[in-house]
């Protein structure tokens, strides 16, 4: 789907750029210049800020307002027509299609433009950084509530944290990971954004947080470094019967790529749009072979560009 979509949005986004602006300004905006909204998913506020930073230096007269919230918040300043777009990391289900649909807008294009992940981080005191698959979900569905029950290197209480009870990596662990079971109620602790849930795993030794992998991807940005000095992250085998079961996969990059490392998921550009303007224009460059790169600079895997792997392997 997305092999036809994105040639057909790069095609419009050169066509429209190459008209005078004056004969195409019948709306207050298009495909490069304007002025807009969109929504954004708070554990992918990094990669979108990058994204941005490139666009609007790129396109001097497009001026492109990200409002930072909850996945559900994205989705519903979208519903309301408040955004122009959404970037989440979930497709549309077929309720919000019908919604949709309902006011009129039967092509809404959600579109594939990287793959990331959740990350399990805990307190860089607790030597409990590899788990399986299958005690990771006995953790987050309260069957394990204390330490000792994993594999005997830590010890105390466990306290699940999590950004926004709305928000992605919530919804992403229940419907994932719990295949649908709610989260034990008395041992979750929600914060407000990504960056407070390292903080607060930082400073709780009993602690176990799962975060965007954004927010500690990209190994060139002093922030993000910063966030994997303070606390440890955790490998985690592939569930029972799958490929790479045994062997603890990180979220690093290649093993996301690869399909190795469990928690990975797909981030769209969600775009409501019926014409082109600077919303689809900014899909079309998230698409683009330099919106790509950004992508795989910022340690997240591309969607459409290739990703060459190299092996860290050690022959010595």
């Amino acid at each position: 789907m997305n092999k036809i979509i994105i040639p057909i949005l790069l095609s419009a986004v050169f066509l429209f750029s190459s008209c005078d602006k004056n004969q195409i300004r019948g709306g207050t905006d298009g495909a490069t210049f304007g002025n807009i909204k969109i929504a954004v998913d708070e554990t992918l506020a990094p990669i979108i800020d990058s994204q941005l930073m490139v666009f609007h230096a790129t396109y001097k007269d497009a001026h492109i307002t990200p409002i930072i919230g909850s996945e559900a918040e994205a989705i519903n300043l979208l519903l309301r027509d408040s955004v122009r777009s959404a970037i989440v990391t979930r497709d549309l289900t077929q309720k919000e299609r019908d919604a949709f649909a309902s006011q009129g807008y039967h092509h809404v294009r959600a579109l594939h433009i990287a793959t990331d992940g959740v990350a399990v981080i805990v307190n860089p005191n607790n030597r409990d950084t590899a788990m399986t698959y299958e005690q990771l979900r006995d953790i987050t569905m309260g069957k394990i509530s204390d330490w000792s029950q994993v594999n005997g290197k830590h010890s105390g209480k466990i306290q699940i944290v999590f950004d926004n009870p709305n928000s992605s990596t919530v919804r992403f662990v229940q419907d994932t990971l719990n295949k649908g079971a709610e989260l034990p109620k008395d041992r979750v602790f929600a914060t407000k954004t990504n960056a407070e849930v390292i903080e607060h795993v930082a400073k709780t030794p009993n602690a176990i947080g799962f975060i965007g992998i954004n927010w500690i991807s990209d190994q060139e940005d002093e922030t993000h470094l910063s966030f994997l000095r303070k606390i440890n992250t955790v490998g985690i085998t592939a569930e029972q019967g799958h490929t790479g079961y045994a062997v603890h996969w990180y979220p690093f990059q290649a093993d996301i790529a690869r399909k190795y490392y469990p928690l990975r998921r797909n981030v769209y550009s969600i775009c409501r749009e019926a014409r082109m303007g600077l919303g689809s224009g900014f899909a079309a460059f998230l698409a683009s072979e330099r919106g790509q790169r950004i992508v795989l600079k910022a340690g997240l895997v591309p969607a459409t560009a290739p990703l060459r792997i190299v092996s860290t392997k050690n022959n010595k």
